[in-house]
């Protein structure tokens, strides 16, 4: 059996030590270096949990043939309790409690402001408690509301029944996500096919790590004709721009030719997650769109590894002004409309 090769993941970057970056990674440099140090070097800034980040997991879980890991990262919750904020829900409960032994004398004596007091606090300490169950009981899961988890599933039922997903060769229990490492690059597609049943059973040896990269690319047939498709959910599909979904496709295509010495073709299975409107569009991406999502990549890739040999991360607010589409860095997030923080004098 073949060991694959460790390589750091996203969000544990060492500028000193790692030599490979993956797409998303570069998506956050590209929005703002300075955004990227705090996140991904410094861990100073803490992305927070999006219900739109929970709803793709969730769906990309589905599609991808293993849905069980959905229980395995999430928890089905009739309303959100912060798990960092237990130490204050218990100081807080020992505080209605102290009000309680307070109000107790009056209340016996039939005073019905201190009845209707204690009535309220002891309604508010049956409330502090279940959050406390919650989030003890969540062993360290994702909380996710019946609004977000019902809307997921049902646009992964959704994208399920488009007649592209039904030719797919998707074995529940069995993922169809491939990690690809080359080079500088790291990824994992949603879905790699070659078309052919050699090439696929060759894929199969390879997901379950009994051949490496090597091995695959010698043993795949000549004629064996690979497709990529990324599994994406989108607010509104009649909205959408699809090209938003090149660079990343591209970024997998071009790992999978180093290995395979062929090129993919590149597709997005796109859901809407509209209630209203759920429904699932098919987006192939033509060659002349790839090669320029090529050199737009080249760019920010030649950008970030100069950007982590010098060690100047500057923030997105620097490098556009106004134009600056990060808010959250230490330095986008302070004025963030502002070319600087210093007022003109006019």
């Amino acid at each position: 059996m073949t060991t694959k090769k460790e390589v750091p993941v996203h969000g544990e970057f060492d500028p000193k030590k790692s030599t490979v970056i993956n797409y998303h990674g570069l998506k956050t440099f590209s929005t703002c270096p300075l955004l990227f140090k705090e996140q991904l070097i410094d861990k100073t800034y803490v992305q927070p949990d999006k219900d739109y980040f929970v709803y793709g997991h969730i769906v990309d879980y589905i599609l991808s043939g293993t849905p069980e890991k959905i229980d395995e990262e999430f928890v089905l919750v009739d309303r959100k309790a912060d798990p960092e904020k237990i130490l204050s829900y218990q100081s807080k409960m020992k505080i209605l409690e102290e009000e309680i032994a307070g109000l107790k004398e009056k209340a016996e004596s039939g005073n019905k402001v201190a009845i209707k007091g204690i009535a309220k606090r002891k309604s508010d300490i049956l409330d502090i408690k279940s959050k406390i169950d919650l989030c003890e009981a969540q062993g360290g899961k994702t909380q996710v509301t019946p609004s977000i988890w019902d809307s997921a599933h049902e646009t992964a039922r959704c994208m399920s029944e488009h007649g592209f997903y039904k030719k797919l060769d998707i074995v529940p229990g069995s993922t169809t996500q491939i990690e690809l490492i080359v080079g500088s690059r790291r990824g994992t597609a949603d879905y790699i096919s070659f078309r052919d049943p050699i090439a696929q059973q060759i894929r199969v040896l390879y997901l379950t790590q009994m051949i490496s990269q090597e091995e695959l690319k010698a043993k795949l047939p000549e004629d064996a004709s690979p497709i990529i498709v990324d599994f994406k959910t989108a607010f509104s599909l009649p909205k959408l721009d699809p090209m938003k979904y090149a660079n990343q496709l591209w970024y997998y295509r071009s790992m999978l030719e180093d290995i395979t010495g062929k090129r993919a073709r590149c597709y997005a299975l796109v859901g809407d997650k509209d209630p209203g409107t759920k429904m699932a569009q098919l987006y192939e991406f033509s060659a002349s769109t790839l090669e320029q999502s090529a050199r737009d990549m080249e760019i920010v890739e030649k950008a970030f590894w100069k950007t982590v040999k010098n060690g100047t991360w500057v923030s997105a607010k620097q490098l556009r002004g106004k134009d600056q589409q990060c808010f959250r860095c230490s330095e986008c997030s302070r004025s963030p409309f502002s070319v600087n923080d210093s007022p003109l004098i006019v």
